[in-house]
């Protein structure tokens, strides 16, 4: 049986095939839903994902969402926050009154309240209620909590709203992420973690993740850079890859991803004493994506540890419904997400992600 992880990778890469696919057939088929956890947002918000931000935390699953999910504990979460007063549980349907230093209320409504549990990801979500000071329409806002590989937790925070104007609705994306950067940085400093990766942009959409692997520089460069061309040894999406031409600027690599038509990639830069490179997708991509180029850069840390950045920049047609770029936020957004997880592994285990292992197996 497929445990979530797989369904989560698979998922991700079903509805990026789908986007490639169908951008240009008439009446292609739905697409599939778009899940944070167990809660399928379009049941909850019409609206398009704006930003997403993740960190990796020094505790489990259920004791992350039992702090989160206690309203009580907001007021330390949120500074401006003063006192929260809440007409139930904290069940679905229940709202909760916000009081901020500046005596304003803000009251928000419960859309989803599922804890974590062995075989799925947690959830808790809400939705700004009418006539909110920050002009939020159709707004969900879900966190989700899910297991690291190394026995903590994957806190992801996922932030949709509807704006009729794109340059708007960016203004407010950037104000609403600085605020969700805040909240997260409290629960890091309560729990201990790390930054993890961010989703963010409409016409220019940049996609990061970050990493700290037990590894030296030399090991890390050695995978990520001098076996680029070898990505199948570990990356759970690529079945077969290959490289055409002598590594360098200007190599191609074949990617083979089961149930897609695949990718090329072109090397733009390889430096191996700054130890970075970038490459940029030639075949394979979305048509309404124009441009795209991924960075990988190592930075050594103390002892045999390393920081490995990896940021994917998309370059989005104008005219692009919102709706689809906010697709390609979510899921591209997960696929980098895994990547990072996956070169972590591999590198500290010597072996590849378990779920490569059950993709190969037809699991």
């Amino acid at each position: 049986m497929k445990t979530w992880k797989t369904a989560f990778v698979a998922g991700a890469i079903t509805a990026s095939v789908f986007i490639a696919a169908n951008a240009e057939q008439a009446g292609p088929p739905a697409p599939p839903p778009m899940m944070v956890g167990t809660l399928e947002v379009g049941q909850a918000t019409p609206a398009p994902l704006q930003f997403s931000r993740s960190v990796t935390l020094d505790a489990q699953p259920d004791a992350v969402f039992a702090h989160i999910a206690n309203a009580q504990n907001w007021v330390d979460l949120i500074d401006p926050v003063t006192a929260v007063e809440t007409d139930g549980a904290g069940q679905k349907g229940d709202t909760r009154r916000f009081t901020m230093q500046d005596g304003r209320t803000f009251v928000d409504v419960i859309r989803a309240n599922h804890k974590p549990s062995a075989s799925k990801p947690g959830v808790y979500a809400w939705s700004a209620a009418p006539g909110n000071p920050y002009g939020l329409e159709e707004h969900l806002s879900a966190l989700e909590f899910r297991p690291s590989d190394d026995g903590g937790t994957v806190l992801s925070f996922y932030v949709f709203f509807a704006s009729p104007d794109a340059q708007k609705a960016n203004m407010m994306a950037q104000g609403l992420g600085k605020s969700v950067d805040h909240m997260l940085g409290n629960v890091v400093r309560t729990f201990g973690g790390e930054e993890r990766g961010s989703a963010q942009g409409t016409q220019r959409v940049t996609l990061t993740q970050q990493r700290t692997i037990n590894a030296t520089p030399q090991q890390a460069w050695r995978v990520v850079a001098e076996q680029w061309g070898q990505v199948d040894r570990w990356a759970s999406t690529v079945a077969h890859s290959e490289l055409t031409g002598k590594l360098g600027v200007g190599a191609v690599r074949s990617c083979s991803v089961p149930g897609t038509p695949g990718f090329k990639e072109t090397l733009l830069t390889y430096n191996p004493d700054e130890m970075s490179l970038s490459y940029q997708p030639t075949e394979g991509m979305p048509p309404f994506v124009k441009k795209a180029v991924g960075t990988w850069k190592i930075s050594p840390e103390d002892g045999n540890r390393v920081t490995v950045d990896i940021a994917v920049v998309l370059d989005i047609a104008e005219g692009t419904p919102l709706p689809v770029v906010g697709m390609v936020k979510h899921q591209f957004g997960q696929l980098v997400d895994v990547t990072g997880d996956d070169v972590k592994y591999f590198l500290e285990n010597g072996k590849p992600h378990p779920r490569k292992l059950m993709a190969a197996s037809g699991m």
